[in-house]
């Protein structure tokens, strides 16, 4: 009988600008999947907002600065999970 295969995970962060002047807006999308269940998105805006989980949100920048933003697909059900990252440029006006 043949091993059944690892449960996996996989996803890559989209936003609608990577730069611009505060405050801004970005919008984020996550494509991925998970190959085992549906899997939960949980974002870090990388600017100590709490983190937020959805598949897509708005995030508005406040303050000048360079963010790294994280995106996590989890399947909690098999642990798989991956993350992918992006980083937000916010100059002041």
């Amino acid at each position: 009988m043949a091993a059944r295969a690892a449960a996996v995970c996989a996803v890559v962060v989209a936003p609608s600008v990577s730069e611009g002047s505060a405050p801004l807006a970005v919008q984020f999308a996550a494509e991925g999947t998970c190959t085992e269940t549906e899997g939960a998105f949980t974002w870090d805006f990388g600017d100590g907002s709490p983190p937020v989980q959805a598949r897509n949100t708005l995030h508005v920048y406040e303050a000048p600065g360079r963010y790294t933003v994280r995106v996590t697909l989890v399947d909690a059900g098999h642990t798989a999970r991956d993350a992918d990252e992006t980083v937000i440029t916010v100059s002041a006006n």
